[in-house]
């Protein structure tokens, strides 16, 4: 398989050129993938996590304790679905198995045909949550960020305990793949900071052990350029991924962000002036406010409407929305890291009527 051509491929994106065209051109489209946060309230304290990190946009407006009611997540994914969005990843914020409904949350997604994707720290993964995403869901990535107990619990601000049930709900859900031999991609998250470079290596070793489909190696976003990370330390977090990514092989992938969202840390100005990810991909907080991304989730550059008595579709059809979408400009807007950096200045290439000297492929 090309080293492009995996699940996190940015370009995903060239298979909806057409379909940003119209939504340029003023279609009013409901978005391709929503994300969900269910609740901001966490069992775990990550020292990395964007939404707690003063410096970071995302923690303007945010408050620990919104959650959303199942009533009016039911009512925002049915008219979502019906309009055209053909996937949700159910994320946070919060731990999204934290939420009451979180079950029934996972069963209206999968009858109203929605991919599924789940993003959670694994530590209050059951067995029968696990049966049900490994019958339904698309994919499950578990956020570990270390190879042993001890660096796990400093880093996700927890007990030394939680480190066996997040191996638990892992093994549920590997378990789960095998019994229904299902196609679900279950991955780990290891988000790299000064704690923890001497545990990717060991890190992926675990990850292959448990018999996961892949590693993903990222860099946490706090707001400093180069996550604060000296260059000493960048030196050696290169070196253990090298020595990781060894570990690959034809069952178990190792995908190394960390370089790109090196670039992205240091990107403060963004250079390109369309977003084709808050075309494609919303963000739903869980304060109920619609929002353009992630990044600027509980942010006032980033929030597009207020979902409390309305769903997507008419968000996106008001004058204000249209019209926030209308002036939206990266370059003056988005003064801050930017993880869909790459995605965007490719769509921004590919939507181009003539760009120039094409002839010298």
């Amino acid at each position: 398989m090309s080293k492009i051509a995996h699940e996190y491929s940015p370009l995903k994106i060239c298979h909806y050129i057409e379909w940003l065209k119209l939504r340029r051109s003023g279609h009013i489209l409901a978005p391709v993938h929503v994300q969900i946060s269910p609740t901001n309230r966490c069992n775990h304290h990550c020292i990395y996590c964007a939404y707690r990190i003063s410096e970071y946009p995302s923690s303007e407006k945010f408050n620990p304790k919104d959650e959303i009611p199942f009533s009016d997540i039911n009512r925002i994914l049915v008219d979502a679905a019906a309009s055209g969005t053909k996937a949700v990843q159910i994320t946070g914020g919060g731990e999204p198995l934290m939420h009451p409904n979180i079950a029934e949350i996972l069963e209206l997604s999968a009858s109203l045909g929605l991919s599924i994707g789940l993003v959670s720290n694994g530590a209050r993964m059951t067995s029968e949550l696990a049966d049900f995403l490994g019958r339904e869901a698309t994919w499950v990535r578990i956020s570990l960020d270390s190879g042993e107990n001890y660096t796990h619990s400093l880093i996700h601000g927890t007990s030394q305990n939680d480190w066996d049930k997040v191996i638990s709900g892992i093994d549920y859900l590997v378990q789960a793949k095998h019994k229904y031999r299902s196609n679900i991609v279950i991955g780990i998250g290891f988000v790299v900071c000064k704690e923890n470079i001497f545990n990717i290596k060991v890190a992926a070793l675990v990850a292959k052990h448990l018999g996961v489909d892949s590693i993903r190696f990222s860099m946490a976003f706090t707001g400093e350029v180069s996550g604060g990370l000296s260059d000493e330390r960048i030196k050696q977090i290169t070196k253990e991924l090298c020595e990781a990514k060894l570990i690959s092989d034809a069952n178990f992938k190792v995908f190394d962000f960390f370089p790109s969202r090196l670039v992205d840390s240091s990107s403060l100005v963004q250079y390109y002036l369309y977003c084709a990810t808050k075309d494609v991909s919303m963000y739903v907080g869980a304060d109920i406010n619609l929002y353009s991304c992630c990044t600027l989730a509980y942010n006032k550059r980033g929030q597009i409407a207020s979902l409390k008595n309305q769903t997507i579709m008419d968000a996106l059809r008001s004058s204000d929305v249209i019209k926030f979408f209308e002036s939206h400009n990266p370059s003056t807007r988005c003064h801050n890291a930017c993880m869909y950096r790459e995605k965007n200045e490719m769509a921004e290439y590919l939507l181009m009527d003539s760009p120039p000297h094409l002839e010298f492929v």
